[in-house]
């Protein structure tokens, strides 16, 4: 990625630091944000307060639903090995990848885009490794190096549009399709009974609708933002004279990140299995704890007794007269005797 002044010379890092908005709104808009000759009237256009803290308000919410809910999913699917299941472990791929978003790309993104108004204030290589790690992380490493070199120009949303998001969603609608045939058509051997068939059509039932959702889900999030890259790219004269080209972009890109927390949240809630996981942790660390410290006070006893009996073999006296006999008979006549 270059950017240049209007000399022709190569920025330095100061001039990447400064508050030339045009020239860093070209650089850090991350192949989003107009590709070429970015109008005036755009860079002059204001977003409404009211918009800015509604999208702020979206962005933390996103941050802390998606960060705390994919650390737990993540957690989940570590902790118990039951829970390893392939499904679940493509869960937790996708988990990792939005828990990357959550914690390292949406704060810049938030400070850039709400706080200072699409003015970067840090580094050039934090620049660089914020824009690296979203691409990565949105598409989870598919077409890391080509993002990577591929240059800023149409075909290039274009060629993402197809790749990242037709093709994909073409690919799980046939796959969920055959998925809900193979659930429809299983039958468990053995005789069942009327309890029983209806507890697994309850169970098929809630597998459907998690497939349905998730997929359903991802396209209105992820559709959004891709329409919108394409007819910017296609329509760049009509888009330059709307007012609303800045706020409606701002909206979009909101949605598309929205969906790691929408997914955090239907997985956990229409997951059976993981909700049941999730309650098992707090007993789960209470009994690690206690583990660790009956560890801790299995030592210290041992140290008292072996110098109880350190002592014994020391002082072979003081140990005959603790654990002397004595005769229940003669210590009651001498109580006699002392009272009289």
């Amino acid at each position: 990625m270059n950017a240049s002044n209007t000399s022709g010379a190569p920025l330095t890092e100061c001039d990447y630091n400064s508050t030339n908005v045009t020239d860093m709104a070209l650089y850090y808009g991350d192949c989003e944000y107009p590709l070429t000759d970015y109008p005036s009237t755009e860079t002059d256009a204001e977003v409404s307060i009211g918009l800015k803290v509604f999208l702020g308000i979206v962005y933390c919410l996103i941050v802390m639903t998606c960060g705390f809910g994919n650390l737990l999913l993540i957690s989940v699917i570590v902790w118990f090995k039951k829970a390893r299941t392939m499904t679940n472990t493509l869960i937790a791929n996708l988990a990792l990848s939005d828990f990357l978003v959550a914690v390292f790309c949406l704060p810049f993104n938030l400070d850039y885009y709400i706080i200072k108004s699409r003015m970067w204030t840090h580094s050039h290589v934090t620049c660089v490794a914020v824009h690296f790690l979203r691409q990565t992380s949105l598409y989870v490493s598919t077409n890391a190096l080509l993002v990577i070199a591929i240059d800023r120009y149409k075909a290039y949303y274009l060629s993402m549009l197809v790749l990242e998001f037709v093709i994909p969603v073409i690919i799980m609608t046939f796959c969920y399709v055959f998925i809900v045939r193979k659930i429809w058509k299983r039958q468990v051997p053995g005789f069942r009974t009327d309890e029983q068939n209806q507890s697994i059509m309850r169970s098929k039932r809630r597998s459907v609708r998690l497939l349905v959702v998730v997929l359903v889900l991802f396209v209105l999030c992820w559709g959004p933002y891709y329409g919108y890259s394409i007819a910017r790219d296609y329509f760049p004269y009509i888009w330059s004279k709307n007012k609303l080209n800045l706020p409606i972009f701002y909206v979009v890109e909101a949605l598309a990140m929205g969906n790691s927390m929408i997914n955090t949240v239907v997985y956990i809630a229409m997951n059976d299995s993981i909700k049941k996981y999730i309650k098992k942790i707090p007993r789960s660390c209470k009994a690690a704890w206690d583990a660790r410290q009956n560890r801790k006070v299995a030592p210290a006893n041992g140290r008292r007794r072996g110098d109880a009996e350190m002592n014994a073999r020391k002082n072979p006296l003081l140990i005959s007269t603790i654990f002397r006999p004595v005769r229940v008979d003669a210590f009651v006549q001498e109580s006699r005797s002392t009272h009289v």
